[in-house]
């Protein structure tokens, strides 16, 4: 099926088959058989709520949280690196600690 953009009405009934608004750009589903008296047109808000019904994003509100997602991938990789480097200095000091404990450093006198 093929389907066109157009920036008005061209044929009957002239408007958008949902909110029967004539402001283009219209999509022309070239589909005649389910109006009887001319093309079935579909308007720009009328595509996008029927595209947020089936879970589809509007392009700039995806690219923003593309941009976001991002930021805290980049954020996650950062802290990894942060809690590696605690993580080393832990075992260091947990070594340092049970070598200073065998020692007998910590024995009260």
């Amino acid at each position: 099926m093929d389907f066109v953009v157009v920036p008005v009405p061209v044929f009957p009934p002239g408007r958008c088959v949902g909110c029967h608004s004539s402001q283009g750009p219209l999509v022309d589903t070239l589909v005649e058989e389910l109006v009887p008296t001319g093309r079935v047109y579909v308007c720009e808000r009328c595509v996008g709520e029927m595209a947020r019904l089936f879970g589809w994003s509007d392009p700039e509100a995806a690219a923003l949280r593309d941009g976001e997602l991002r930021a805290v991938r980049e954020q996650v990789e950062e802290m990894r690196h942060v809690v590696d480097r605690v993580a080393r200095v832990a075992k260091v000091s947990l070594e340092d600690a049970r070598v200073l404990a065998r020692s007998g450093a910590f024995e009260e006198e």
